[in-house]
């Protein structure tokens, strides 16, 4: 009976990224006057993924893009995927509901999206990225909004900027950690790479609430308003601080993850 419901939920899965209207309807017609299966993390992930094919995962399918291609796409920023992708504001809204579905998700179950896919390939958080990828290289700020924390990958390389001189794939292990901070960071400034006393990695990165070209003329780095200093670590942990050197007492962690394997990125995972 468990490998009927098992191949009932995947099929309905794999009916929500192919034909995300059909899928909606049909969770709508499994769910409707049930409050017990409303709230049901499954149910809500294969909407989040309905959502998401809609606004993402269906049109870069129609593109038919080789696998070097999509091994771009992370990179990609805002005019890329307005222009490549030709991602429409409306697409954009149904971005905005999938990440709207993934925080209900981690509201009822907080490790459902690290269960979704295997060890050796994290699918779950493999699609949240993707999302979240494309929804705020287009509308800066918005993933923070919506799931109350954000990560400097998010950004793209025209809203991070660094001072000290970093060799390929240096931020790497920091560019993954969630973090969050008290306004909506849109840009980033990475002033250094350390260690700290306990032999722990971490890169000094001052936040800003604007991105780079909503500056003033002559406004500097040190002028900006809203700012502060975060530090993020390589075990998956960051503190906030108030100013340059200064750290709150205390530390905001999320969960350390395991290191996912780099023979494909993750819109080369979904879809290669």
């Amino acid at each position: 009976m468990a490998e009927k419901r098992e191949e009932m939920l995947a099929k309905i899965l794999n009916l929500c990224e192919s034909d995300p209207d059909a899928g909606l309807e049909l969770i709508e017609l499994t769910t409707k006057g049930k409050p017990e299966q409303e709230s049901n993390p499954v149910w809500e992930w294969a909407k989040a993924m309905a959502y998401s094919s809609k606004g993402l995962f269906k049109a870069l399918r129609e593109l038919q893009l080789t696998d070097e291609q999509l091994e771009e796409v992370s990179t990609w920023e805002a005019w890329e995927f307005r222009e490549k992708l030709r991602i429409t504001d409306k697409q954009l809204d149904y971005l905005e509901t999938a990440l709207q579905e993934i925080k209900e998700i981690e509201a009822i179950d907080p490790g459902f999206v690290g269960k979704v896919g295997t060890d050796e390939e994290p699918l779950g958080e493999a699609k949240i990225d993707s999302i979240a990828t494309a929804l705020e290289r287009c509308r800066p700020g918005r993933v923070q909004q919506i799931l109350g924390k954000t990560k400097l990958f998010y950004f793209g390389a025209d809203r991070i900027k660094v001072v000290q001189r970093m060799g390929p794939g240096d931020l790497n292990p920091f560019m993954r950690v969630f973090f969050s901070s008290d306004f909506i960071a849109k840009s980033a400034l990475v002033n250094l790479k350390s260690t700290d006393d306990k032999g722990r990695q971490f890169i000094l990165t001052q936040l800003f609430g604007k991105t780079f070209d909503e500056f003033g003329e002559d406004e500097t780095f040190g002028d900006a308003r809203p700012s502060t200093y975060i530090k993020l670590f390589d075990d998956g942990t960051f503190f906030v601080s108030q100013k340059k050197g200064e750290e709150k007492p205390e530390e905001k962690q999320e969960p350390k993850k395991k290191e996912e394997p780099k023979k494909k990125g993750f819109f080369k995972k979904l879809f290669g």
